[in-house]
Formats: structure tokens, C-alpha cells, sequence
């Protein structure tokens, strides 16, 4: 991939001078600068006009139905005498289901003759206990830990809607008793199987909405307006105006068309999604300064006379963007790995932010190669052609005297105070 020719690396013992400047100093990635564009303009019109549509007739620009969907969770609450350990004898997820038990509870709850065991999406238990302390001295503290059930189907709760569901008896299989809603079924079980009663197991069956996600939208533009504005600034005043106004303004481009693409393409996800577009706009300008950066070499080390002219300035902005090209590529793919890493591996809950980080990253990586150069380029010539001219004051005596010029072409004398005197 990195196209390395060993043979092309100067020796520095024997003083060789530098011939080869990366596996792609000849390569042009400017040629697709119309493509591009073009592609970058869709984006962002794209994203504009959905994100307008869908905020005034929807109230969100995502498309939350899945995620935000309404699902029915089942609670257990086991409550210890420990906040070390769980004493209670529902202690453990095995005690939920585990497929060598057939104690377990979800095995025994049965729904139109199915068990539960392929029912559910999620068991999860509290890592910590719930704290319940007593105003009464006599009363010891309790510890409750808390088991959560998701349920792939989402029931209907209410109090007119039945179900025909059947617990398995604990001591005789072969019988089992009936009930018409969730709480009593799974409260049965709980009891029957673990000898608990409600003052030390308390079973519930809810439909829950998880919560709205943060950061809005709003917020998260602003704050990376003015950190891209206070970027700006520097990066004019390091690497000239149309440098810097040009890669702040890609960055931004890169940053809005990573969390637009969840917009138009109506992806299903929460508003955390929109983190991964702050890790866009800072992989795009630490790209960028790969670019950038060379520049400024190839300025510095040249032998060339008249260096400071707009001609000579473009041309060492081209051969940095081929030159720069290589290191550029090989860091968005360790920057990609990661992601991909992250997305893969991590939380459920922040995969989305690490899959928008993906996108961006390959985004910014082309906007960087095909935009930087030639956009930098145009600014630097549209900038060029204005001028400034400030009025020209000349500098009268104080006294109101003018010396006298001496039109005579004859040599003056010198007058040296304190010598002809």
C-alpha cells in the first residue's frame, strides 16, 4: 500500500541528496477536485434541506423510532443484607436463565406453550446495590440489586389486555398453573422457585421509552464553531490566510457531512451520534497539517531566488499535497482502526458516535487530498489581486525653513562641527 522502493532512499553516510519524497510525490490527487466537489456539495445541501425537513415535521432530525421505541423490560429486585455480595437466593444471571438449569426462571414462564428462553435480548444486573436506609434505628439497611430483562417483543400492558401465559410447578413438572398478565406469572415463578416472598424479591413488568440522548444538536454546532473559529485564526496566521480559511472550512464541510449522512439516509440512532462528527472536524485538520506542514519545508529548504511570489508559493503547495499524501494515508488508517476497534468491540451505546467517527474519517481524508490544494489555491489568487495603497504624507520642517539646494556642480564642503570651526 505505502508503495515504498527501498532503492530510491538516500544513503545519509555517504551524503546522497534526497530523490524520492513518498510512494505518491507523482501522483495528482487534485485531478478528482470536480468530483468531489460535487459530491461535497450534495452532502451538504442534502443535509441542510433534510435536516430542516425533518426537524419542523418530526421535532428531531434523526430517525429515533427504533432506538427511542417503546420495549417491555421484566425487574427483579433482590434485596441482600450485604453491599459486598448478593445473600438473596436470586443471586446471579444463571438464576434468570441458563440453558444446562432447568430451574432457571425464564425456562418455566411460558407464553402460548413457548418458554422465554429465546425471548429476550438483554439480562443484565446492577453492578452496585441500591441502597435503603430506615429512619428507624431497629431496622437494619437493606441492599437491593436489580436484575433487567429486555424482551425482544414488546407487550401490551394494559390492565384490559391477557395474555394465556403458564408458570411450570417448581416441585412437580408435569404441573402448571395459569395467569392472565406478566407480573403475577413471573412473580409466581420467582416464589415458587426460590423460596423468596415479596419483602425480599419484588418482580415487576414495565414498558419503558429509553430517554432522550444528549448533546443537542445546537449546543454541539456552537461549540465547534468557536473552537473552529480560534483554529482559523491561528492556522492563517501560521500558514497564511487562504491555508488556514481553507482548512478550517473543509473540517467543518467533513464534520457536518458525517452526521448529515445519518440524516438523509434516515439510519436509525440516537442523538449521541453527533460526538463523532467533533472527532471528524479534528482528524480532518490534523490531516490537513500534513499537507501544510510539507509546505512549509519545501518553501524553507529551497534554493530558489525569488521565493516570495504567488507562482512559487503554488507550486510547492502541489508537490507538498503528493508529497504530504502518503504519511496523510497511513494515519487515517490507524485513526480508522481504532474506530473500527471501538465500534466493534465497545459499548452498544456508543457505537453509533465510533461508526459517524468512520465515515468522517474517510471523508476528510478525500476532501483533504482533492479540496485543500486547489481551493487554497483560488483564495490565495482572488486575495492577491487586492491592493492596498496608503496615502503618502510628506514631512514638513517644524521651523517653516526648506534648506538650500545647492544646484552648482562643484563638490560642497564638509562642514564637521568642531572641526572647521
Amino acid at each position: 500500500m505505502l508503495n515504498v522502493q527501498k532503492d530510491k532512499i538516500p544513503d545519509m553516510l555517504k551524503e546522497e541528496k534526497q530523490t524520492y519524497f513518498g510512494p505518491y510525490e507523482k501522483t495528482d490527487f487534485t485531478k478528482s477536485k470536480k468530483a468531489v466537489g460535487i459530491l461535497a456539495a450534495v452532502m451538504t445541501v442534502a443535509g441542510i434541506a433534510t435536516m430542516i425537513t425533518f426537524g419542523v415535521l418530526k421535532g428531531t432530525v434523526y430517525n429515533e423510532a427504533a432506538a427511542n421505541a417503546e420495549s417491555t423490560v421484566l425487574y427483579i429486585e433482590a434485596r441482600s443484607d450485604s453491599s459486598d455480595s448478593n445473600t438473596n437466593s436470586v443471586r446471579s444471571i444463571t438464576d434468570i436463565y441458563d440453558e444446562a438449569d432447568s430451574g432457571s426462571i425464564l425456562r418455566n414462564v411460558f407464553l402460548d406453550g413457548k418458554d422465554f428462553s429465546d425471548q429476550y435480548k438483554t439480562i443484565e444486573v446492577s453492578e452496585t446495590p441500591f441502597t435503603a436506609y430506615s429512619s428507624d434505628p431497629s431496622v437494619p439497611t437493606r441492599y437491593w440489586y436489580i436484575f433487567t430483562v429486555s424482551f425482544k417483543t414488546h407487550y401490551n400492558l394494559a390492565n384490559t389486555e391477557t395474555y394465556p401465559l403458564t408458570v411450570t410447578d417448581a416441585s412437580d413438572h408435569s404441573k402448571t398453573v395459569s395467569f392472565e398478565n406478566f407480573d403475577d406469572a413471573f412473580t409466581y415463578a420467582v416464589v415458587d422457585y426460590y423460596a423468596t416472598n415479596a419483602e425480599t424479591v419484588q418482580v415487576s413488568v414495565k414498558n419503558v421509552v429509553p430517554s432522550e440522548g444528549v448533546p443537542y444538536l445546537s449546543s454541539l454546532s456552537l461549540g465547534v464553531g468557536v473552537g473552529l473559529a480560534v483554529t482559523c485564526l491561528y492556522l492563517m496566521i501560521r500558514y497564511r490566510i487562504s491555508r488556514g480559511f481553507t482548512a478550517s472550512l473543509l473540517a467543518m464541510v467533513a464534520g457536518y457531512g458525517s452526521v448529515a449522512f445519518f440524516v438523509f439516509t434516515r439510519i436509525s440512532v440516537t442523538p449521541i451520534v453527533a460526538l463523532g462528527s467533533v472527532g471528524t472536524v479534528i482528524f480532518t485538520l490534523l490531516a490537513m497539517l500534513f499537507i501544510l506542514q510539507k509546505e512549509k519545508e519545501i518553501y524553507r529548504d529551497s534554493r530558489e531566488k525569488d521565493k516570495a511570489n504567488l507562482a512559487f508559493r503554488s507550486e510547492c503547495l502541489k508537490l507538498a499535497n503528493s508529497r504530504a499524501s502518503g504519511e496523510l494515508i497511513l494515519f487515517a488508517l490507524v485513526a480508522a482502526y481504532l474506530a473500527i476497534d471501538y465500534f466493534g468491540f465497545g459499548p452498544a451505546a456508543y457505537a453509533s458516535p465510533y461508526l459517524n467517527l468512520i465515515i468522517g474519517i474517510a471523508y476528510g481524508t478525500v476532501l483533504s487530498l482533492a479540496l485543500l490544494t486547489p481551493i487554497s489555491l483560488l483564495i490565495a489568487k482572488l486575495l492577491s489581486k487586492i491592493h492596498f495603497s496608503l496615502p503618502h504624507h510628506k514631512k514638513k520642517n517644524p521651523n517653516g525653513l526648506q534648506m538650500k539646494k545647492n544646484n552648482s556642480a562643484e563638490p560642497e564642503e564638509a562642514v564637521f562641527i568642531g572641526i572647521n570651526d
